[in-house]
């Protein structure tokens, strides 16, 4: 009977230890998960404010465009034309690439 209740004890330390090892194991996982989760968090404000920066200038843009857009002769309005443009262009193409990013890191956040 003692040696069985010896035993017993023995297998519940065991237990125990290896419970406590897979605490720990948890506990150092769930930090790491926690962190990246900020990282991630910090990227996709990040990537919001670089949009929302984005779209500011494509706004502006599209306001010189407008104001541009007025009949003119003029070869110097009209270069300044194609390059507003292609600065509106660049800025819309860099509005879908954050929003891209931005969508992806929140998506790796909610399955995080």
């Amino acid at each position: 009977m003692f040696l069985q209740l010896q035993k017993n004890l023995q297998n519940s330390e065991n237990e125990k230890r290896v419970l406590v090892e897979k605490l720990e194991s948890s506990q150092t996982s769930s930090t790491d998960l926690r962190r990246v989760q900020s990282q991630l968090t910090e990227q996709v404000q990040r990537l919001q404010s670089e949009l929302s920066n984005s779209e500011l200038k494509r706004s502006s843009l599209e306001t010189q465009l407008r104001l541009s857009s007025w009949p003119s002769n003029n070869k110097e309005a009209t270069e300044r034309d194609e390059e507003t443009l292609r600065q509106l262009q660049t800025a819309q193409r860099e509005k879908l690439e954050f929003k891209a990013k931005a969508d992806s890191l929140s998506d790796k956040v909610l399955i995080d």
